[in-house]
């Protein structure tokens, strides 16, 4: 399949998502916690909430997601 081809069952859309992957020191002192954070580029906010929830509920139903929000700026300063 051509990579520029979308997936069978998927649709053609133009958005852009940005993955993004931090190290950040871990709560306990030694070793590192990833945080990731997916950001939705899309020409509506509405496509944009529409991606995000339909992103929960996928990373949910496999167990990846944490269950509380984080802010990465926040959580960068307390623990540096």
């Amino acid at each position: 399949m051509s990579p520029n081809r979308p997936r069978p069952g998927s649709r053609a859309s133009n958005v852009d998502i940005d993955l993004e992957v931090v190290p950040v020191r871990a709560a306990s002192g030694p070793g590192t916690e990833t945080i990731i954070e997916l950001s939705f580029k899309t020409d509506t906010q509405d496509d944009a909430r529409t991606l995000r929830d339909k992103a929960i509920g996928t990373l949910r139903s496999k167990g990846w997601l944490a269950p509380a929000d984080v802010l990465e700026t926040d959580l960068i300063l307390t623990r540096y």
